[in-house]
């Protein structure tokens, strides 16, 4: 069943087609959140962004492949953004130069919806000229993504569809992490929702 809905979703994934003289980069589970003490992604933001900013530099194609922004547990996208106005001013970069592709995870599957990004992602209050600017305008964000090099196809997922609580039942998860994982996780526990650290799904996820 999992293989098929995988099939299903490589059939109208968005394609890539790569050449020598393409670069890209790719990364995962950034969750970038409000910055808060229990906010992930804060203590590594400045090694992003040097890290992000290389890449632009240096004419890089950069693919977030899912989990972007910590979307359960903050209710609060405009927050997400306002606490992370630089990086976002640097993904704008790379929107604005066509060299930005988003897919969504299980912790911002709420992308996927167009009303989302053009009310939170599209435009921003800037604080200090007081004005509505554009931030990652017209951006579309997909489930999965395809590259082919040489007729060879690599299929690029955030992988919580091999998990059916991740997956279909998304708002129950979401629900969960938002109002009862928070708590829990300020006494240590780790995330009972993460398909990577479930050795179940993993192995549902390895193709023959």
């Amino acid at each position: 069943m999992i293989n098929k809905k995988l099939d299903k979703i490589f059939k109208k994934s968005q394609r890539l087609v790569l050449n020598d003289n393409n670069k890209i980069v790719i990364m995962s589970d950034c969750h970038r959140g409000t910055g808060d003490n229990f906010d992930n992604f804060f203590k590594n933001k400045n090694i992003y962004i040097a890290a992000l900013s290389y890449y632009y530099n240096n004419n890089f194609t950069y693919i977030e492949l899912g989990d972007g922004d910590e979307m359960w547990e903050n209710k609060n996208y405009q927050e997400i953004i306002n606490n992370n106005i630089d990086v976002f001013r640097l993904l704008k970069k790379f929107n604005d130069s066509k060299q930005l592709i988003m897919i969504y995870g299980n912790h911002d599957i709420s992308k996927k919806s167009s009303h989302i990004l053009e009310k939170y992602f599209y435009k921003y209050y800037n604080q200090e000229t007081q004005k509505e600017e554009l931030l990652l305008a017209n951006l579309v964000v997909n489930e999965s993504l395809v590259l082919n090099y040489n007729n060879y196809d690599i299929f690029l997922i955030h992988g919580h569809q091999a998990d059916h609580l991740n997956s279909f039942f998304w708002r129950i998860s979401r629900f969960l992490v938002r109002f009862i994982w928070r708590t829990l996780e300020r006494l240590g526990l780790k995330d009972p929702t993460s398909s990577a650290k479930n050795n179940h799904v993993i192995k549902k996820m390895k193709v023959n």
